[in-house]
């Protein structure tokens, strides 16, 4: 039975749901194959299929890592009318000493085209919004190639949609690749190359997005970890990642020993906890930690390590007294992230949290990580972005969409919330995209008194925003 283990216990020997195997066998399937399977007990299983496959004539295999010095001075039009996203890709381009111009839509890209080619100065990249109030991306691209000097300059589709088949279908109008939102550096930097088809080889190069993420990982030498996890090679990744920050490390394999080892000893910085380990898992080992610091005092901050990516897993591990949540696979960048927001900026609020009167389980957070992830310590470009989508929902939240409600109208009630939607996963309030894209849903289907419940939300949440930008001076 897909997704449904054996033993169904927090504490079982063996973690994971099943989902990888289900969803492998699923696509096999689809392509033609089957999965096959060998196992003897006491020795292990073995996993393999076969499947047959077409040579492409047409895809030419890059095995190469590329220079950002050689984006220097390239031009770029950006064409999108979202304001949060126009910011974005300049800042990103800018980075690499590209030229990047923005237009709001499709009209006002079109002349910039034509302007710069008429003083020779011609743009070298375009990226393209794929859905725009006056004309989409795929139809502006039409127009694009119509005039001679642009009629083989690369094009990048930027879109919130990622569905099966839009990618080849921006392949056949034209386009180099597919560029999903929200948009991260190295994403970027991957397209842009793709789309020029640089070849210049590096023989060791790291990605712009991972300079920024190493940019602190120089902080955390001396904090002392204390590590829960039962599986072996996950021990020893973690403690690998650990070591080489600095940190100093102690390890149990399961969560009665984490429980003796936080008792025993006050001096530990931060416990990652697996949630998942034998004799007592990771969630009621914390329960049992939180218990003792009641009577005896102190907070020992707890981040949660999971497998799981399940809807919820975050609320559970909050509620069972973890002070943060962190996914797997690990990285040394993810803990030192986990380091630097739970220790080194002192307990600094990264997460924005509205609950309502009746506490309601789902709060709606905006991930201030991604904003740091996206600008490194860049805090008037936080600032910056924070104010321009805070004007954004301003606008389209109190005065656009009551208009649309009033009126019914479902086609710009569903480019409202599409475009909110869009600017929200940019800045990591996926909360908030998740409920615009709800809107969407219910426009479609006229479920006008569903959609006055989630803009009712979405205040709520434009309210804390408010609050925010307040704390940080922004």
């Amino acid at each position: 039975q897909p997704f449904v283990q054996a033993d169904g216990t927090t504490t079982r020997k063996y973690g994971g749901t099943g989902l990888g195997l289900a969803i492998s066998q699923k696509i096999v399937q689809l392509m033609g194959g089957e999965i096959q399977l060998q196992s003897e007990l006491g020795k292990g299983s073995e996993f393999s299929f076969e499947l047959l496959l077409e040579a492409s004539d047409d895809l030419e295999l890059i095995n190469a890592t590329y220079d950002a010095q050689h984006l220097t001075g390239l031009k770029v039009l950006v064409v999108d009318d979202d304001a949060n996203a126009r910011f974005i890709l300049e800042r990103y381009l800018s980075h690499w000493q590209m030229q990047a111009s923005s237009a709001v839509d499709c009209a006002s890209g079109l002349k910039a085209l034509r302007l710069a080619a008429d003083s020779k100065q011609a743009f070298d990249l375009i990226i393209l919004d794929h859905q725009m109030p006056d004309r989409g991306g795929m139809e502006m691209a039409e127009n694009v190639r119509q005039h001679s000097v642009y009629a083989n300059t690369p094009l990048i589709l930027h879109t919130g949609y990622d569905h099966f088949g839009l990618k080849q279908q921006a392949l056949d109008a034209g386009f180099s690749s597919l560029l999903p939102k929200p948009v991260n550096m190295s994403h970027l930097f991957d397209c842009v190359v793709q789309a020029l088809r640089l070849d210049v080889v590096n023989d060791v190069i790291t990605s712009t997005h991972e300079l920024q993420a190493n940019d602190r990982l120089d902080l955390q030498a001396g904090v002392r970890v204390l590590l829960a996890e039962d599986n072996p090679v996950n021990q020893k990744v973690a403690q690998t990642h650990l070591a080489k920050l600095g940190c100093v490390v102690h390890t149990v394999d399961n969560g009665q020993e984490a429980v003796h080892a936080a008792m025993a000893a006050d001096d530990y910085d931060i416990i990652f906890m697996d949630c998942q380990m034998p004799i007592m898992d990771g969630l009621e080992a914390t329960k049992h930690i939180r218990a003792y610091e009641q009577q005896h005092g102190g907070h020992r901050r707890i981040v949660a390590m999971t497998a799981n990516a399940m809807k919820g897993d975050r609320e559970i591990c909050l509620q069972a007294g973890m002070d943060d949540y962190m996914s797997k696979p690990v990285s040394r960048v993810k803990i030192a992230e986990m380091i630097n927001k739970n220790l080194i900026d002192g307990g600094e609020q990264q997460y924005l949290r509205h609950s309502s009167d009746n506490q309601q389980a789902h709060a709606i957070d905006i991930n201030l990580n991604q904003l740091k992830d996206l600008f490194g310590d860049d805090h008037e470009s936080i600032a910056e972005i924070l104010m321009l989508f805070k004007q954004s929902m301003q606008q389209v939240l109190l005065e656009k969409m009551p208009q649309a409600l009033r009126q019914q109208n479902v086609l710009l009630m569903k480019q409202l919330a599409h475009d909110l939607k869009g600017a929200s996963a940019n800045i990591g309030g996926d909360d908030m995209a998740n409920i615009c894209a709800q809107m969407e849903e219910q426009a479609e289907a006229g479920e006008w008194p569903l959609i006055e419940a989630n803009m009712m939300k979405l205040k709520d949440a434009y309210r804390s925003l408010d609050d925010l930008c307040d704390k940080l001076g922004v």
